[in-house]
């Protein structure tokens, strides 16, 4: 019998099994943190496009309904393309200005915008993501092709959400739960929180003012909380029953208190960085929490509402700035690669 030969290595020993190490570089941590937030940034416009083209092209029953008003106008004043549907004065053509809205990489706060950041920061940390998430990333460049009209913007509309959900579920099943996960998952919550806030700044308070029952349901729809709205409560719109769903109930996913209480939750499992900058990020979370489980969802109006979602608001700006200066803000010392005679 001829003699097995193989050309691979023999190991020398058996490798010693590690665990994963949980150091993570302030600029890993920081495009993590980024990517988080651009990727919740980019649903957060989409859904609001999605709806406010469903409006546009007349659907059924929408085609004469009240919504259309508070939804373009909460639409720019939440992605912050000013002057847009927001304008005192003469407003811009509705194709147009949707379409600009979906696929014009030059102006901040459009989707194309957004999904280009999100494409920009994925690649930078493409070794701490799985293939597939990375798959799904570049799948995201190419989808928002210019759409010919509204119709063709709303099937892009369509794929883009799901592209976004496959990423969310993707990092959910395949990154380990070390410190770049919970810098990515303080990202999402913390700009799903800000998004959800502005919603009910936006459009919650305009709706309610003026008693638009389509505005309410614009704003469930935005808010992917339609359904439990229809199964809790299978009637009419309630102001307070609305509120209460995306403001103060920890059970809702898409509520601002389950986004603050997993915030609080994730700060407190950060590592490293001084114990007062983690301290202050963590109080900063619990405050804003305790404020919203404070507020009386069935007796709130607008002279109460208003002030409370603002200081919420400015505590989450608070609560990134302070994350960015703990974690990010201290740039690595420079290392020396090569020995000077």
């Amino acid at each position: 019998p001829e003699r097995q030969v193989s050309l691979l290595v023999a190991p020398a020993a058996a490798a010693a099994v590690t665990e994963d190490s949980d150091d993570v570089p302030a600029r890993v941590a920081d495009d993590l943190f980024w990517l988080g937030r651009y990727v919740e940034r980019s649903d957060g416009t989409a859904r609001l496009l999605r709806e406010a083209l469903v409006r546009a092209l007349g659907s059924e029953r929408l085609l004469h309904d009240d919504a259309p008003p508070y939804l373009l106008r909460t639409l720019t004043v939440v992605t912050a393309t000013y002057p847009g549907f927001a304008t005192a004065g003469t407003p811009p053509s509705l194709e147009r200005e949707l379409l600009a809205l979906l696929h014009d990489r030059r102006r901040a706060g459009t989707l194309r915008y957004d999904i280009d950041a999100v494409v920009r920061v994925g690649r930078s940390v493409r070794d701490r993501l799985s293939s597939d998430t990375v798959r799904v990333i570049n799948s995201l460049d190419r989808e928002l092709s210019r759409p010919s009209d509204l119709g063709a913007g709303y099937e892009c509309l369509q794929r883009v959400i799901f592209l976004l959900a496959a990423f969310a579920g993707l990092c959910s099943d395949s990154m380990g739960r070390g410190q770049g996960w919970r810098f990515l998952e303080i990202g999402r919550y913390l700009e799903r929180a800000t998004h959800t806030v502005g919603l009910l700044r936006a459009l919650f308070l305009s709706a309610a003012r003026d008693g638009s029952v389509a505005g309410l349901e614009a704003l469930l729809a935005v808010a992917h909380s339609s359904k439990s709205y229809r199964r809790r409560y299978r009637s009419r719109m309630h102001l307070g029953a609305v509120l209460d769903l995306l403001l103060a109930d920890e059970s809702n996913p898409r509520a601002a208190a389950h986004q603050l209480q997993r915030l609080q939750n994730l700060i407190a499992e950060l590592q490293g960085s001084s114990v007062s900058g983690r301290a202050l990020a963590g109080r900063l979370a619990l405050d804003a929490l305790s404020r919203v489980r404070l507020c009386r969802s069935d007796t709130a109006d607008g002279d109460t509402l208003e002030p409370l979602l603002a200081e919420v608001a400015a505590q989450l700006a608070e609560l990134s700035d302070e994350i960015t200066r703990a974690y990010f803000g201290q740039a690595e010392p420079p290392h020396q690669l090569v020995r000077i005679a």
